[in-house]
């Protein structure tokens, strides 16, 4: 981060812009799991709330939740999202960046 503040003498819009919005935070270890640790953190959380990711979090949070303890309540999956919409039966839809950024233009319909 000092680096990369450093090396913006003339100020780079694009660089503030990333610097503004990085996050530093202390893990353990450098693995997946991780991430939970990180996103346990309140000034983490703080600070994500700020950049506006908190909504997407919590609803992360509660589909994990509800997946450990109910799981028959969540689905993912092309097929099976397709027939709980069908069934009327979602509450919350999450769409994952995959399907938006599929060169196919049908599976982005």
């Amino acid at each position: 981060m000092k680096a990369i503040i450093e090396k913006n003498p003339k100020k780079s819009k694009v660089l503030n812009d990333l610097t503004s919005k990085t996050i530093l935070a202390h893990t353990t270890s450098g693995y997946k799991h991780s991430l939970t640790e990180i996103l346990q953190n309140k000034e983490v959380m703080k600070r994500i709330t700020e950049v506006g990711c908190a909504g997407e979090q919590a609803l992360l949070d509660e589909f994990f939740t509800i997946l450990r303890t109910d799981f028959d309540k969540v689905c993912y999956g092309y097929k099976t999202v397709s027939a709980a919409i069908e069934q009327v039966a979602v509450k919350n839809l999450m769409i994952s960046d995959h399907l938006f950024r599929s060169r196919n233009i049908s599976v982005r319909k």
